[in-house]
């Protein structure tokens, strides 16, 4: 009897109930279970379309990726197109990246089994050193990878002073030169890059030059490698590179870092995949380790974008910044360019116009 009322009473209680009531709750149920396990699922796709996607530009290309860096130049290394950049143009201080064009000029002006005289003035520099010792001589393409593997200031001066006659002289070779590559907003006052009024570059300018070195089969072998044992004054002396990009990244190829508390750490790096070659320049990241990084995301993100990349039209021109006190005429005389293409290329109205800060697009 029990069991047969219980039965009835639960019969009773079902038959009772509204049916849309019972509906109704079931599906406010389920809403809230598929809200709850449906969230963190619309949460990781979002995250994985913000950071590994990447954000849109407003060509419906990828964007460049984020780094920390102040100015930064990604370039394809066989056209000297510029893929990505940053304040391309403005102008700072390029610590050790200046031995680039150091090593180019050396190489342009000696054989590499030339000997290289250090002086009591080389022998004692500060910052990063070889370790060269007053009155030695070496051959040319030893203190070349103390000065690229090591960043050696010391090797830096006494290879400037050997093939230049003196730090002024070579000084003036290299801005010769990097009128010639059209890297005409850097001017270089010593060879080493410690920190001197007037000594400067651009990323922009930094890409030229790396990639006109890259260039040199010379070059490209010194800094593609990540040792190399000399005999040097009788010893054998093994000499490593300090370039971390280079076993960090796959397909790394180059080239050189830098730093002062000026110029913040600096890097020029160059990789080459499936026959594409690219070229990065940092300057002034936040911290050592943040170069390799940020160098690393600039190279995926122009290999995997490289065919829409390279054929997007031209973003960056060569670009003089006027100098305070320059004239149009002075521009023209230092940069090898007549007056009349400076007027033609700017749409100026009136040549006496320029200002200090004025960027002029070259000819």
């Amino acid at each position: 009897m029990l069991s047969s009322a219980s039965e009835l009473s639960i019969n009773t209680t079902e038959k009772n109930r509204k049916p849309g009531r019972v509906d109704d709750m079931l599906q406010k149920i389920n809403v809230l279970r598929r809200v709850r396990f449906g969230m963190p699922v619309l949460i990781f796709a979002w995250v994985f379309v913000s950071v590994f996607a990447g954000v849109l530009d407003e060509t419906g290309q990828a964007a460049p990726p984020r780094v920390s860096a102040s100015a930064f130049v990604l370039m394809d290394a066989d056209s000297g197109k510029v893929l990505a950049a940053r304040n391309p143009y403005e102008r700072r201080a390029p610590a050790s990246l200046t031995k680039i064009m150091t090593a180019l000029v050396a190489l342009e002006n000696a054989s590499l089994d030339e000997t290289v005289s250090v002086s009591s003035r080389a022998a004692r520099m500060g910052g990063s050193t070889l370790g060269v010792r007053a009155g030695e001589r070496v051959e040319l393409w030893k203190i070349m990878y103390g000065m690229l593997f090591r960043s050696g200031n010391d090797a830096a001066l006494a290879i400037a002073e050997s093939i230049g006659g003196s730090q002024a002289r070579f000084a003036q070779l290299m801005n010769e030169k990097a009128r010639k590559l059209g890297a005409y907003n850097s001017s270089f006052m010593n060879p080493h890059g410690l920190p001197q009024a007037g000594h400067y570059s651009t990323a922009y300018d930094m890409a030229i030059i790396t990639r006109a070195a890259m260039q040199n089969e010379v070059f490209a072998k010194i800094v593609g490698r990540t040792e190399r044992s000399v005999i040097w004054n009788n010893d054998e002396r093994g000499i490593v590179n300090i370039n971390k990009f280079l076993t960090q990244y796959s397909g790394a190829t180059g080239v050189k870092t830098g730093y002062t508390s000026v110029a913040g750490y600096c890097l020029a790096a160059s990789a080459t995949r499936d026959g594409r070659n690219l070229i990065a320049i940092l300057l002034n990241d936040r911290s050592s380790d943040s170069r390799w990084y940020d160098a690393a995301r600039l190279m995926d993100y122009g290999f995997q974008n490289y065919q829409v990349l390279v054929s997007a039209p031209p973003s960056l021109h060569n670009v003089y910044t006027v100098r305070s006190g320059e004239t149009l005429w002075d521009i023209a005389d230092r940069l090898g360019v007549s007056v009349a293409s400076l007027i033609r290329q700017n749409s100026l109205r009136d040549p006496d116009s320029i200002y200090p800060g004025q960027k002029l697009y070259l000819p």
